[in-house]
């Protein structure tokens, strides 16, 4: 029981909100669902198996989108820098399920992964806080657009890359939630 409510908090912080986690789950499930039978050039390009894999896939970033920008996770991964270093390291699952599932090159697989982790580590761990969103949208512009236009995704798979690189370089890297000193307000 202790493992889960650690799996748990790992996704959602300490407290969240149950309206929150209704609303992540269920949108991200659906959405998966909406991409994987109903976008005719994904649903026409894949298997019953990689559909499956998608949904599932796009319920772990979309919903990682939304609970990134929720105050519980926000500071539960902002205040833990191991639980920083786990959900860095556990972001090569997604790509690499996607390289062993997807006709795809070892470039967008390597790209796919390294590109927004990347990221990501530079703009926690590096940069200074008033900079963070300003490098964050510089990297992710520079990365989709990369993405989309250099390294040769398959049509069907373009929106696994920007989730990807939205949930870890906008959705994670930035801190939503900073503490306000007195007599400053939130920009």
């Amino acid at each position: 029981m202790s493992l889960l409510k650690n799996e748990y908090k790992f996704f959602f912080g300490m407290e969240p909100r149950q309206v929150d986690l209704w609303m992540i789950n269920i949108f991200s499930l659906l959405m998966g669902i909406v991409l994987a039978f109903f976008v005719p050039i994904i649903s026409e390009h894949t298997s019953l198996l990689q559909k499956v894999i998608i949904i599932l896939l796009a319920w772990d970033d979309l919903g990682g989108i939304m609970a990134n920008l929720t105050r519980s996770t926000n500071n539960y991964h902002l205040s833990n820098a191991r639980v920083r270093l786990v959900f860095y390291s556990l972001h090569i699952l997604q790509p690499f399920i996607i390289f062993l599932s997807f006709d795809v090159s070892l470039s967008v697989f390597l790209y796919t992964w390294l590109y927004p982790v990347l990221s990501s580590i530079l703009i926690v761990e590096f940069i200074k806080e008033d900079y963070k969103k300003v490098w964050a949208g510089i990297l992710w512009v520079t990365g989709i657009i990369t993405y989309m236009y250099v390294i040769q995704v398959p049509i069907y798979l373009m929106w696994f890359g920007i989730t990807f690189f939205t949930k870890l370089i906008l959705s994670y890297s930035i801190n939503y939630y900073p503490v306000q000193r007195s007599g400053e307000r939130n920009e």
